[in-house]
């Protein structure tokens, strides 16, 4: 598994900087929403999604030990997960998505992800 930043406006320095506010499948896609300390929000909508998991921040030892150490949003190059799932070509197509929040790790399987400003 090799692991690699993901290029993003959203500031999140460290392991348990983003908060999860909102997760849910809708249109077969999964959408997040995710709060900076600063407060400042965020929509995570991944699409199409060929698998989705979320595991709390206290059982994630083992993946966040081989996570960079700076940073909460990565990609992962090489995935054991996506390798796991097989060679269909939805998968193959996949980008394997981390994002950790303040209590939950989530992992995408997904074609792409769109983010955007939450807009009150």
């Amino acid at each position: 598994m090799k692991v690699i930043p993901w290029k993003s406006e959203i500031a999140a320095p460290w392991k348990r900087a983003l908060d999860l506010k909102d997760l849910r499948t809708i249109d077969g896609g999964l959408h997040i929403e995710i709060e900076e300390e600063s407060g400042r929000s965020w929509n995570l909508d991944f699409k199409p999604v060929q698998a989705w998991r979320v595991t709390s921040e206290e059982c994630a030892g083992n993946l966040i030990a081989r996570l960079p150490a700076e940073g909460a949003l990565f990609l992962v190059r090489e995935s054991g997960w996506r390798k796991e799932l097989g060679d269909a070509e939805p998968v193959q197509k996949s980008e394997h998505f981390i994002v950790c929040c303040y209590d939950e790790v989530i992992e995408v399987l997904a074609w792409d992800c769109s983010v955007t400003p939450v807009t009150r």
